[in-house]
């Protein structure tokens, strides 16, 4: 912007910038939060009952220079309501069960409007009216002793209503889906001793798919599902904890963030998978104080994805966006690499206590766009 207006101002290293309109972010919220047990003797119920209304507003600078050329403006709300009830077997025995039912109802709305030389200009209104429920089922039996075979289900089902308009087209657009999934889930927990076992798993997951209502299109973005198998060991004592876990994700449809102009949206890759190793140990040398760390081996790459944001950028256009093929790049923020220790001693005082706490992370370059155009 510099460039083409005279006067202008724009930074040109990292960590500078420059802009001509205050930012803002102000978000208000207020939640109710309720929790019930009952129990039957037989059986225990729990009851998570929750309410939530949130506003917000944000507002910046685009064009990244001290010229007037345009600001955006996002005043938004939202307001959700959830219900679970979980049935839980309550007596000491081989076999352990629950069962739960969850619904949730969310009601979004968001304006984007641009500032441009002064003047607001209302592009787009839209939003996603979201009703959910799921019910599931969970068992654990001790075939012999100390082996423990769990197994269980869920069943999801997703309506997703989308609403816009815009300064391009003010008739009032909507379009409506329906997702649902049953998904398993399974493992074997051998236990070595009574704080030690080795485990294998996997488990099915299962995200919406949804709506991107800011792009003006009644398009919807594919559910998101993962076939997740993962290997472990744990041990845990007063002494010292220890874990180690080596997984395989596979993906499919995976819902990524693009990106353009003040417009995000979500886009399905395909195909991706994931596979590493963590471990993280705790020890306790003397009383009151700990000392963790953790580090983790992460390959993540897409295995398919055609159709993938490639970025350009321009002094004159600003950052144009075309399709590319990302199939086998990396992930998008998935490092590597990544890893903490931390040390904490707690001093018990006469009322309370005084809390000594130290740490240090490491993460390794994450991706924020599938052709590594940015980064951290």
């Amino acid at each position: 912007a510099a460039a083409f207006v005279p006067g202008a101002v724009a930074g040109s290293r990292p960590r500078e910038y420059s802009n001509d309109y205050q930012p803002i972010f102000d978000s208000r919220q207020t939640g109710i939060f309720l929790k019930g047990e009952f129990d039957f003797g037989w059986a225990r119920l729990t009851s998570l009952t929750s309410a939530e209304w949130q506003r917000n507003l944000s507002g910046y600078d685009v064009d990244g220079s001290s010229a007037p050329i345009q600001h955006v403006y996002f005043p938004g709300r939202q307001q959700t309501q959830a219900q679970e009830l979980i049935l839980s077997s309550a007596t000491e025995s081989r076999l352990q069960w629950l069962l739960g039912g969850f619904f949730f109802r969310d009601d979004g709305d968001i304006t984007l409007s641009h500032i441009t030389s002064g003047t607001l200009v209302e592009t787009i209104d839209g939003g996603v009216k979201t009703k959910t429920f799921a019910f599931y089922g969970d068992v654990t039996y001790e075939v012999v002793p100390r082996l423990f075979a769990t197994a269980g289900v869920r069943y999801s089902r997703d309506k997703l209503v989308e609403h816009f308009t815009s300064i391009f087209d003010p008739s009032l657009t909507t379009a409506s889906k329906s997702f649902e999934a049953l998904t398993p889930r399974a493992s074997l927990r051998y236990q070595l001793a009574d704080r030690t076992s080795l485990y294998a798993s996997y488990n099915a997951g299962y995200k919406s798919g949804g709506f991107n209502p800011s792009t003006l299109s009644i398009v919807p973005v594919r559910p998101e599902k993962i076939d997740a198998f993962e290997l472990g060991f744990k041990h845990a004592s007063r002494a010292f904890d220890f874990n180690l876990a080596g997984y395989y994700y596979k993906y499919d449809d995976l819902q990524v963030t693009a990106y353009q102009g003040p417009i995000t949206s979500l886009v399905n890759a395909a195909k991706a998978k994931i596979y590493g190793i963590e471990a993280d140990v705790a020890i306790r040398p003397v009383a009151g104080l700990t000392i963790t760390a953790a580090g983790a081996w992460n390959h993540a790459r897409y295995k398919s994805f055609p159709g993938a944001p490639l970025y350009a950028f321009d002094l004159v256009t600003g950052i144009s966006v075309t399709p590319g093929d990302a199939s086998g790049r990396p992930i998008v923020n998935a490092p590597e690499f990544s890893g903490n220790v931390n040390a904490t001693y707690v001093q018990p005082l006469p009322s309370g206590s005084l809390e000594f706490t130290g740490n240090f992370s490491y993460q390794s370059v994450v991706y924020y766009d599938a052709f590594q155009a940015t980064k951290q």
